[in-house]
């Protein structure tokens, strides 16, 4: 796969089809391919589950449905008139970034320092860091999470039978 995409990247040419490209990548090479999609000047045709990746970079979503082929022009169009299910998959979504954002933090503080100094500031979890804060607590949250908790502990006790 990866002299594949050394190809890729050397010789030019107009159409791209990939299948399920990110398919055994690690995460660097992923935003790589990532990069080298967005800066591509030719049409690629992509077929993929990874709507991280897809979100990256997609501008056009065609989808094939009951035998009927659907047409978004970009992929807020193609999001937005997903079906429930799909909504319910991008809140499973949501709650995988929420446990990854700490994971995200302390990985790219430890492992990638090593990587960033190599490579440059740019390398690491594009996909989850960008939307890391998002899903973080914040001290003010979490000191008044701890507050309610310890009431309702003390309230749990009070209720107690006393004997």
């Amino acid at each position: 796969a990866r002299v594949a995409f050394a190809q890729f990247l050397l010789k030019p040419v107009a159409v791209l089809v990939l299948d399920e490209p990110t398919n055994h990548l690690d995460i660097p090479t992923r935003e790589l391919l990532e990069d080298a999609l967005k800066a591509f000047e030719g049409a690629a045709l992509v077929v993929s589950h990874d709507r991280f990746f897809l979100r990256e970079f997609a501008t056009r979503v065609l989808e094939i449905s009951e035998g009927k082929l659907l047409d978004h022009d970009s992929w807020e169009t193609y999001q937005a008139a997903a079906p429930p299910q799909w909504q319910q998959a991008q809140e499973a979504e949501v709650s995988f970034i929420k446990q990854d954002a700490v994971v995200v933090q302390k990985w790219s503080r430890k492992k990638m320092a090593r990587l960033r100094k190599r490579e440059g500031k740019g390398i690491g979890l594009r996909r989850f860091s960008s939307r890391v804060e998002e899903f973080q607590e914040k001290k003010e949250d979490k000191k008044k999470d701890k507050e309610e908790s310890q009431e309702l502990q003390t309230d749990m006790v009070d209720a107690l039978p006393k004997g």
